[in-house]
C-alpha cells in the first residue's frame, strides 16, 4: 500500500464527510483499490458512520471506534493503525478539488521523499460571499502534507496529546526541518473547506482565545529541536515565536474589550516562554535575527495585522514587568 489517508471524525455526519470521500473516488490516474486506503477514526463520538455508507465507496476504508482523546490523540491512533509507505492527515470536512490530486502525490512518491507539502486553497466566507485564498509555504496547517511513515517513526515525530490546539505547526515544522529530503509542490489540489460550525474560523476571537495554546505548541517545538541537538532551529523558532507574538498582539482585535483577559493570559504565557528560553533567544546571530524579523513581518502583513502600535523593545519591557 503506497498511501493511506488518515481522517479524524468527531461530530461530522455522513453528509459532511461525503464530500471528502467522493472527491477521493473521483481521482484519476491512480489505482484506488491497490495503492490507496482510507482510515477513519471516530474520536468517541455518538455520530457514527454506517457500514452501508462506507461500503458505497469503491476504495478500501477502515473505520476505527476510539475513546475520546482530542484531535492530536486521535491522529496518533490513526498513525498507529497505518501500515502504508506514506500517510496523509486530512480533515473530514475538506476535499480534493482536483481529480489529479492523488496522481500528483503518487508521482512524488515514486521518486521518494520524507516530507511533502503542496500549496492548497482555503475557502472563506466574507460578507456573505465565498472566496478562495491560496496558502503558500504553509506549515501552520496539516492540509496538503504527506509524510513517509517510516521516517516519522525513526525520528520519533509524533502528535503530542497534551497539545489541545495549534498542534499542526509543531508537527509539520519538526517533520519538514528534520530532513533534507523535503519536496514542495506548487500545484494546489487540496481544499480547506469553510464550514459554518468550525470554531477556529467562525469565531472572530478564536486566535486571542487560544494564542497561549499556540505558545505551548511553540514551546514543544523548541524542546523537540533541542532533544535532537538541533540548536540552530531551536534558536530560530524560539525567536520566531516571540516576534510572531509581537506582531500578532499589534493586531487591532487585541484592543477589543472582549480580549482584555485573553491578552493578559497570553502575555503571561509569553513571559514564561521568554524566561525559559532567554539565553537561547539571545544567542541568535544578527543575520538570523534579521531573517526571522523579516519573515514574521511579511507573514503579519499578509494576515492584515496593523503594524507597530508599540515597538518590540517596549513590548519586551512590558512582558518582563508583568
Amino acid at each position: 500500500m503506497k498511501l493511506q489517508i488518515l481522517i479524524t471524525q468527531y461530530n461530522e455526519t455522513e453528509d459532511i464527510i461525503r464530500g471528502m470521500l467522493t472527491s477521493i473516488s473521483l481521482q484519476r490516474g491512480v489505482d484506488l483499490k491497490k495503492d490507496v486506503e482510507v482510515i477513519i477514526a471516530n474520536d468517541g463520538s455518538d455520530v457514527k458512520l454506517s457500514k452501508e455508507f462506507l461500503d458505497s465507496f469503491s476504495f478500501p476504508i477502515k473505520y476505527l471506534l476510539c475513546e475520546h482523546s482530542g484531535l492530536p490523540g486521535c491522529r496518533a491512533k490513526l498513525f498507529d493503525a497505518s501500515t502504508a509507505d506514506y500517510v496523509m492527515f486530512c480533515d473530514a470536512d475538506d476535499e480534493f478539488f482536483s481529480h489529479l490530486g492523488l496522481h500528483t502525490i503518487m508521482r512524488y512518491i515514486d521518486r521518494g521523499f520524507d516530507a511533502f507539502a503542496s500549496e492548497f486553497y482555503e475557502e472563506l466566507c466574507r460578507d456573505g460571499k465565498t472566496v478562495y485564498n491560496v496558502r503558500r509555504n504553509d506549515c501552520i496547517f496539516v492540509h496538503g502534507k504527506v509524510y513517509r511513515r517510516q521516517y516519522l517513526i525513526e525520528n520519533n515525530i509524533v502528535w503530542h496529546p497534551e497539545l489541545k490546539c495549534h498542534q499542526d505547526s509543531c508537527f509539520n515544522i519538526l517533520a519538514q526541518k528534520s530532513t533534507k529530503n523535503f519536496v514542495y509542490c506548487k500545484t494546489p489540489f487540496y481544499l480547506w473547506r469553510w464550514r459554518e460550525g468550525s470554531i477556529c474560523r467562525a469565531d472572530p476571537y478564536h486566535i486571542p482565545k487560544t494564542y497561549k495554546d499556540l505558545i505551548d505548541s511553540n514551546d514543544m517545538l523548541v524542546r523537540d529541536f533541542l532533544a535532537r541537538n538541533d540548536r540552530r532551529n531551536a534558536i530560530l523558532y524560539a525567536n520566531a515565536s516571540l516576534y510572531a507574538a509581537y506582531y500578532n498582539l499589534n493586531g487591532s482585535i487585541w484592543q477589543d474589550l472582549e480580549c482584555v483577559k485573553h491578552r493578559y493570559e497570553t502575555e503571561v504565557r509569553i513571559k514564561q516562554f521568554y524566561n525559559k528560553y532567554i539565553a537561547l533567544i539571545a544567542s541568535i546571530s544578527e543575520p538570523d535575527r534579521e531573517f526571522v524579523i523579516k519573515s514574521m513581518r511579511v507573514q503579519a502583513e499578509s494576515d492584515g495585522l496593523v503594524m507597530e502600535r508599540f515597538s518590540f523593545p517596549d513590548w519586551i519591557r512590558h512582558i518582563k514587568n508583568l
